[in-house]
């Protein structure tokens, strides 16, 4: 910042998050975070905005990436990303072109919480020679500084004493100490079939234009609105080839994204909520959706629990384009049930986070195969369909174009 004027930011999975750990944060010590900013070389401090200025311009503000559209238009030359593994990958997607314009650098500070989009930014880039990748457990952290012992932080015995203890779970450990991305989301739904699925399911899966694209949306204004794009071969095997995910747009935008798309649809399935009227018009999304030409079908209500039954029932026969489904493999994977601080246990209901849009639409899909049949959606009695070329193959040179 003292080297070169500009904006600067440090962002975390939300808002509050950085708000506390970080603006309002205190080290072991009683040291606050934020004196580490000498007051001579700070111009101004904004409480409101989380900011501070320094002498020379420079711009160093807090963010969430739960709040991305603050972050949209900004023009930053360099960002902290903490905690990388919980937020939403559309942050760095944001950041990434304009950090490139600018000559800009990153960081990325996160403990592994599986193989989701951090996962995928450290195994492309621990051998990039354009940038720095460091995994350190807890044989690497010492307590190595000036007048320190040089002592383990944490020893194999410690952690060993907590799985013990039951304080925490061994997949936990794993992640929290060693680093291993191995393990799932604690309170996960779905994080361990995942996991354990072959790495066969999660290759490139390419559009097949003998077989209709089926689209099921979670529908959202404010809150994020998730779509996923399946084709199904007679109900034993579902492939998610796509996946789209924004917030803040009306209807009409995703649907012109879907018609823009080279695909031939089946059904648009939505849940029972596009039956309500809007507010502001007393105008049913079914019914506006229709005028714009998308006729939805409803997604019979079914209870939350009987629909997550339903995922995990399919999930073996589903196989995923590892590319183009990222942000939906990663909200499968980090829909997680509520945990209940004070008795200290998990809750039946999932938690309403940036994670549970995507989850909520393929569950809706899960459920449309468990109770509806048709002619491509789920035929019990029918064969796997034999195709003239496998639509996996690594070396589909039309894909790769």
């Amino acid at each position: 910042m003292l080297e070169r004027k500009g904006l600067y930011f440090h962002i975390l999975p939300t808002y509050t998050q950085a708000k506390t750990l970080i603006w309002e944060g205190i080290g072991k010590d009683g040291f606050p975070f934020m004196e580490h900013f000498p007051k001579p070389l700070q111009l101004q401090r904004n409480e409101t905005e989380l900011k501070i200025v320094l002498q020379n311009g420079s711009i160093w503000k807090l963010a969430g990436s739960d709040r991305i559209d603050l972050l949209v238009g900004s023009n930053p030359v360099g960002c902290v990303l903490s905690e990388f593994a919980l937020q939403t990958p559309e942050a760095w997607r944001l950041l990434s072109p304009i950090l490139l314009e600018n000559g800009g650098w990153a960081s990325f500070i996160f403990t592994p919480r599986g193989k989701n989009h951090a996962y995928d930014l450290w195994l492309k880039n621990r051998d990039n020679p354009r940038w720095h990748a460091s995994l350190l457990t807890i044989r690497d952290t010492k307590r190595d500084a000036a007048g320190e012992d040089g002592k383990s932080i944490m020893t194999r015995e410690d952690v060993e004493q907590e799985v013990r203890e039951g304080t925490i779970d061994d997949d936990t450990a794993q992640q929290e100490y060693y680093c291993s991305f191995e393990g799932t989301f604690q309170g996960s739904y779905y994080g361990k079939l995942l996991s354990g699925l072959a790495e066969s399911h999660f290759v490139r899966c390419p559009y097949d234009p003998r077989l209709p694209v089926d689209t099921i949306w979670d529908l959202g204004r404010s809150d994020a609105n998730a779509i996923w794009f399946i084709q199904s071969l007679a109900g034993r095997e579902f492939r998610c080839i796509d996946y789209y995910q924004r917030e803040g747009e009306d209807l009409g935008h995703y649907i012109k994204y879907c018609r823009d798309l080279p695909y031939a649809y089946g059904s648009h399935w939505a849940p029972h909520d596009i039956e309500v009227a809007e507010y502001s018009t007393g105008t049913r999304r079914i019914d506006h959706a229709r005028r714009l030409g998308f006729n939805f079908r409803v997604v019979p209500k079914v209870p939350i629990q009987d629909g997550i039954q339903a995922v995990r029932r399919i999930l073996p026969v589903c196989y995923f384009d590892y590319r183009k489904c990222a942000m939906g493999i990663d909200s499968l994977s980090n829909y997680h049930k509520e945990w209940d601080e004070r008795r200290q246990i998990f809750l039946d209901n999932p938690v309403h986070d940036k994670w549970c849009h995507g989850a909520d639409a393929f569950r809706y899909f899960a459920v449309i195969c468990d109770r509806i049949e048709s002619e491509y959606l789920y035929q019990p009695t029918a064969t796997k369909v034999e195709m003239e070329y496998n639509p996996f193959k690594e070396e589909d040179e039309e894909y790769m174009r």
